[in-house]
């Protein structure tokens, strides 16, 4: 599968990058970009490595290979490289190469981008190693879940899985605790070091969150699924994103921005641009209107005790909405109708 040799199921993909560093690193650091899911960084600490962010381009959120060859500093042991939105990195080939001249492993993080493609070729087949994702809201979604595939030989990194411990139906509620807890100390605006939430997010331990077997009968499953699923998925969300363009473009909407996808994207979901002064009210109002609308990912550095430099993947998480894909297309025209009617109103309210 993936169009490589090697494939084994985990727990969820973050276990996949925990899994992949521990087999091959005692200790080093590990290239982030600023604007990525923070469980891809938990797993680089656990595995006893120290992440290392960079900034990504404005307009797509994804890294570049000039924002790692400017952040690559000594000690690199590994980069990790995520599709983000389901719209695949330019200069992969660029970044392969300059990882491989460096003997820097390449991990090409695909948790949103299954069956995308860039330049021809699938992502995934770039990286050294490469995790997908078949958790919460990814392309496939069963709740949980994961493949590790690669060239490279994974028995000793299968072995290693199968002593990780198992997934406990109480993890599930730290989950909760945790996204809950994760949304209010964003919502406040409030810098982590000042924030209350500080204590729960440096000090506690969310290993088994993160961390995890993956349970009985779940490896077939993501499988099947894989099979059975995939390309009906994929064209699903490209129809659907397409939908909201038009609708985007029909109603002539100046204070909304749309999202580009590059040619061979899988968008993970609809994603538009608004000011980052009325993000925040265009949110609440659409949530009274009972619209799915949400704001990943944002910069993640203050989660991890590092100094917000990072202009644009800040930028990025300050202005970006995403609304889900699986809707008919009356739904779609309603979320765009009533988004752009949401920010005609707070904009004119403004002036």
């Amino acid at each position: 599968m993936f169009g490589k040799r090697n494939t084994i199921a985990v727990g969820r993909a973050a276990s996949g990058i925990y899994l992949i560093l521990r087999r091959h690193f005692a200790n080093g650091r590990v290239l982030v970009p600023a604007n990525i899911c923070y469980a891809a960084i938990y797993p680089v600490i656990y595995a006893g490595l120290e992440p290392v962010f960079c900034d990504v381009d404005p307009s797509t959120g994804n890294v570049t290979p000039a924002e790692i060859d400017r952040a690559a500093s000594s000690g690199i042991k590994a980069v990790i490289v995520p599709h983000m939105y389901g719209n695949p990195v330019c200069g992969m080939n660029e970044i392969a190469s300059f990882c491989a001249e460096r003997g820097i492993l390449l991990i090409e993080d695909c948790a949103s981008a299954m069956g995308a493609e860039v330049d021809g070729r699938a992502t995934g087949s770039f990286g050294d190693y490469v995790i997908y994702s078949t958790g919460y809201a990814k392309t496939l979604d069963l709740g949980l879940g994961g493949f590790v595939a690669s060239d490279l030989p994974l028995e000793e990194i299968a072995e290693d899985e199968r002593s990780l411990p198992r997934h406990a139906s109480d993890v599930e509620q730290l989950e909760k605790e945790f996204s809950r807890n994760y949304r209010l100390w964003r919502n406040s605006n409030t810098p982590m070091e000042q924030s209350p939430f500080s204590d729960y997010f440096w000090r506690r331990d969310f290993r088994r969150l993160f961390v995890f077997g993956i349970p009985a009968g779940l490896s077939e499953k993501m499988s099947n699924a894989v099979r059975a699923r995939l390309a009906s998925e994929i064209s699903m969300r490209r129809t659907a994103c397409g939908v909201y363009d038009r609708c985007l473009t029909e109603s002539g909407g100046r204070h909304v921005r749309g999202y580009s996808f590059g040619e061979g994207a899988v968008p993970w979901r609809w994603c538009v641009f608004v000011r980052p002064e009325i993000r925040r009210r265009v949110i609440d109002a659409l949530l009274e209107h009972k619209v799915p609308v949400s704001d990943w990912y944002p910069s993640v550095v203050d989660l991890f005790h590092v100094e917000d430099r990072f202009a644009n993947a800040r930028a990025m998480g300050e202005s970006l909405l995403n609304f889900p894909l699986g809707l008919q297309e009356s739904e779609i025209r309603s979320c765009v109708n009533l988004l752009v009617e949401t920010t005609n109103e707070i904009c004119e309210v403004e002036k």
